[in-house]
């Protein structure tokens, strides 16, 4: 017996078009596939700088001075054109939007899926809220909330062990394809 290690099976000419295909309609899935097979890292756009800003307080007519988290990419014009009420005050970073088509129905539909949020809110009566925290959108209005450092480090944790899974399907789904496509 040889304990030499086989290379894994090379894709035929249709497979790679599928994959061209699959790649320049969800060129984002792609990339994530591509970082995922390579250990790099997405990248991601340079955080904006902090903005500085007045608003009037609408409970109390003072005005104050509120100074946005880093990245922040709301825009507050409303806050400062008319009074508002502290606790509506807010910040937030969107991550990147991924796409799949979902087959909810009987016929596949794009949803948005793993949406990302940075956000701060720093009158919030809920105290977790007013540290910077981050929000999941698993999928269109399906949300994961108020995640902390190590809340969300589980659920990377969590996600990376069913990419695993996905990887020792995706080599079983291409071993099964390769015998069953190969049979006479």
């Amino acid at each position: 017996m040889s304990n030499t290690v086989s290379n894994p099976v090379k894709p035929s000419d249709e497979e790679q078009a599928v994959r061209r295909s699959v790649d320049a309609q969800f060129p984002l899935v792609a990339q994530l596939v591509a970082s995922g097979r390579q250990g790099a890292p997405l990248p991601m756009a340079p955080p904006a700088a902090p903005r500085t800003w007045t608003f009037t307080d609408r409970d109390t007519d003072e005005q104050m001075t509120f100074t946005c988290m880093v990245g922040c990419t709301l825009n507050h014009a409303s806050d400062v054109a008319s009074p508002t009420f502290r606790q509506d005050i807010w910040c937030q970073a969107a991550g990147p939007e991924m796409w799949l088509p979902i087959n909810t129905d009987g016929k596949p539909e794009e949803f948005r899926v793993l949406g990302i949020t940075l956000n701060v809110r720093p009158w919030d009566r809920k105290l977790s809220e007013r540290l910077p925290h981050v929000d999941i959108e698993f999928i269109d209005d399906h949300w994961v909330e108020n995640l902390d450092p190590d809340g969300l480090a589980t659920v990377i944790r969590t996600l990376a062990e069913r990419v695993e899974s996905l990887k020792v399907a995706h080599a079983q789904l291409v071993a099964v394809r390769a015998e069953y496509m190969g049979r006479k």
